[in-house]
């Protein structure tokens, strides 16, 4: 009698878990619709199961690569009691919700981190979108869009001077410079920066604002919506966010790939001139955050906002 091979054994071992994986994943996926029920017994990783998984991943927010990873694997287990729980608080949530929703409006839903323009009951443009991180987490607010702002400058807020640009700036003083931003005092007269003392931790009694160009924070368009937390949507020099499934990176704002998207014709200029521009949002409308954990992405079609 031969003797066993624990090499080969072990990858016998290895094939067999990965077939009932695949049978499960396949069995899983019929269950959504995802999968049609007449191929849900395979046990090969073909084009039919490769789209299936895209569907999942799409309805749910995420990159739809085909392959089960991390976060795919999350949210395949995770069970309909709880999808059922979230299903009903974002109900309640939207009864309860002070936006009076127009025929025209843009909402950003923060735990999908994807932001949707509805006009007349119909999305219209859905865009993924980057949001406030877990301890700098973007409001709920309700709003008007006021003002459309081409080439902006940015005066740095308060909370993210105190928070980053101090500390920046006592690790290395050449950050504002690196960064084009300027120091300002209450006529708008430039201060040197290094006449202040940024060691102490305190925040100075001056302004930051960053100059505009390629390197600004807010890209090359900001979309105003007054409200009590002074947030608003703009666009971003590092759009490369929004190619990942994780898009909390920012202190409160929602940045927008609606705002790195070319307008045919102006956007070249816009992009390319040194000039500043506001113009009224036209026609009215208005906006508002959302902390739904699902959207609907079709009549009687609702698709969990989760990653």
């Amino acid at each position: 009698m031969a003797a066993a091979d624990p090499a080969a054994e072990r990858r016998q071992a290895r094939a067999r878990r990965h077939l009932a994986r695949r049978r499960a994943l396949r069995q899983r996926l019929v269950i959504t619709a995802d999968l049609p029920v007449n191929l849900a017994n395979g046990e090969a990783y073909d084009e039919a199961l490769v789209n299936a998984v895209k569907r999942f991943q799409l309805r749910h927010g995420l990159t739809p690569t085909g392959a089960v990873g991390p976060q795919t694997l999350s949210a395949l287990n995770v069970p309909v009691a709880t999808r059922l729980r979230a299903l009903t608080a974002s109900y309640e949530r939207l009864l309860a919700t002070p936006f009076g929703f127009g025929p025209r409006y843009v909402i950003v839903n923060l735990p999908a981190a994807v932001a949707e323009a509805v006009a007349n009951g119909r999305v219209e443009h859905r865009y993924v979108a980057v949001v406030g991180k877990p301890d700098r987490p973007s409001p709920v607010v309700a709003a008007n869009l006021s003002t459309i702002n081409l080439n902006p400058t940015w005066t740095v807020p308060l909370s993210i001077l105190k928070k980053d640009v101090v500390r920046k700036m006592a690790k290395d003083p050449t950050y504002l410079a690196r960064m084009h931003m300027r120091l300002l005092d209450g006529a708008g007269g430039e201060i040197d920066p290094t006449l202040v003392d940024w060691q102490g931790g305190g925040a100075p009694a001056y302004t930051v604002r960053q100059d505009l160009g390629a390197w600004n924070s807010l890209g090359y368009l900001r979309i105003d919506m007054p409200n009590p937390h002074s947030v608003y949507m703009h666009d971003t020099p590092h759009r490369e966010l929004f190619g990942s499934d994780y898009r909390f990176h920012s202190s409160g704002c929602a940045r927008s790939a609606t705002c790195a998207r070319s307008p045919p014709g102006s956007w070249p200029t816009i992009r390319n001139g040194a000039a500043r521009r506001s113009t009224p949002a036209s026609p009215p409308a208005r906006a508002s955050t959302s902390a739904s954990p699902a959207r609907c992405r079709s009549p009687g079609s609702i698709s969990p906002a989760g990653r």
